[in-house]
């Protein structure tokens, strides 16, 4: 990514300092210490002495308006080797989030997503107020973090609402401050759901569905259906297509296609990589799968490149999910693809229980079997039970470290046919 975007200012914390030193030897940019000085070596806290030119300052214009590339951020690389996505300054200046001054905001988000980049700019432009943890993410810290700071706003993943709805110390009074519910990336059990609810009965419920590319593109304000990703933001338009790049009817799985006012500059230093994605009508091939159900909400059901396969029959390990996910003493799960000669993918499930549960093996192959009974999505692979899944910093469970961990708790609990 250094390579891309060559940059000529770098902070960074006082551990990473050589290797980013190392890694940009070749244009040699000032590097600035954030956690803490290193001797010898520029730290932030030079920045912020004083100087003669403060009150001559002039921020830069965006010559180019709103379409202007202000922030470069890396894809998460889920799908191939990161890209460096340009952000233009509609992107990045969303006013339709339900933030003011007094908001007070907790998202575990860095600045590597861009609802952390959002998360910023709700301090910079609205005043809002974050909190920040440096601790890793466990249901107790968030309990004790709104306690503590009376936060009112706050985003997490699906997992981490399953964590959090568990959590002995979560109580009405404890999140009683909490006035806002954000989610997004999957889809929250209903279970998590009513559990969250009782909890925070004064709180408005939101999930959306975004890409770094385009920012926000449906929202599904108060959660009336909480499968859906909701409804097209203004200035979004969306269409679902088969492979021939034919528009699908509601309720017809196909590949989501979005096309948007804010202009998107492109993946920076890629035009090949632009061009795979972004084709010469102006559609943003967005790689999602998904469908519009019959009162015009968008549901995703999937990535196209997660699709699995049995006996050449195409299946979705997200939806068999979903439907595991509404056992209320299954916390969270996993669906992965074990590879077995002559089926290709057989299905198989790393299941987190809620504490105290006695749900069985049985038990969940039963329940999707009565709930998804064609062939193809049932469990071929079996279940195996773990305390926690593999999840990025951002809360998003990583399915090829799922796979392994289901690997390594001695893998398929059937004998797939």
């Amino acid at each position: 990514m250094y390579e891309i975007t060559k940059p000529k200012l770098i902070f960074c914390d006082k551990e990473q300092y050589n290797k980013i030193v190392e890694a940009t030897k070749g244009w040699s940019p000032e590097v600035y210490t954030i956690s803490e000085p290193l001797e010898g070596k520029p730290s932030i806290q030079s920045l912020l002495e004083p100087t003669t030119t403060e009150k001559f300052y002039h921020p830069e214009p965006l010559k180019a308006g709103s379409d202007q590339t202000v922030a470069i951020l890396c894809s998460s690389g889920t799908t191939g080797m990161p890209k460096a996505v340009c952000i233009s300054n509609s992107v990045l200046m969303q006013d339709n989030l339900f933030v003011n001054s007094e908001t007070i905001y907790f998202l575990q988000s860095g600045l590597d997503w861009i609802s952390g980049l959002w998360a910023f700019m709700f301090c910079v432009v609205f005043g809002s107020t974050r909190i920040l943890s440096n601790k890793p993410f466990s249901p107790e810290n968030i309990v004790q973090l709104i306690q503590k700071y009376k936060i009112n706003y706050i985003t997490m993943a699906p997992s981490q609402m399953a964590a959090l709805a568990s959590c002995p110390k979560a109580t009405q009074s404890a999140l009683s401050s909490l006035r806002n519910l954000n989610y997004g990336g999957s889809i929250a059990s209903d279970v998590t759901l009513k559990r969250l609810r009782e909890l925070c009965p004064n709180a408005t419920f939101n999930s959306a569905y975004a890409m770094t590319e385009l920012g926000l593109i449906t929202l599904n304000a108060g959660v009336q259906k909480a499968s859906a990703a909701g409804k097209p933001m203004p200035g979004m338009t969306i269409r679902i297509v088969d492979e021939n790049e034919n528009s699908l009817g509601h309720n017809e799985i196909g590949e989501i296609y979005v096309s948007s006012a804010i202009k998107w500059n492109g993946y920076y230093g890629n035009p090949t990589a632009t061009m795979e994605i972004l084709d010469p009508e102006g559609w943003i091939h967005t790689g999602d799968l998904g469908y519009f159900s019959d009162d015009n909400l968008l549901h995703v059901v999937d990535r196209k490149k997660e699709v699995l396969k049995y006996k050449g029959i195409h299946f979705w390990p997200t939806e068999i999910e979903n439907v595991i996910r509404e056992l209320p003493q299954v916390r969270d799960v996993c669906v992965v693809g074990v590879p077995v000669e002559a089926i290709m993918d057989a299905a198989a499930a790393l299941v987190v229980k809620v504490p105290g549960s006695d749900i069985s093996h049985d038990d969940i192959v039963s329940h999707v079997a009565k709930r998804l009974p064609t062939i193809n999505k049932q469990l071929h692979g079996g279940v195996r039970f773990t305390e926690k899944l593999p999840f990025n910093n951002n809360g998003k469970v990583m399915r090829k470290a799922a796979l392994e961990l289901f690997m390594s708790l001695g893998g398929l609990t059937t004998n797939p046919e």
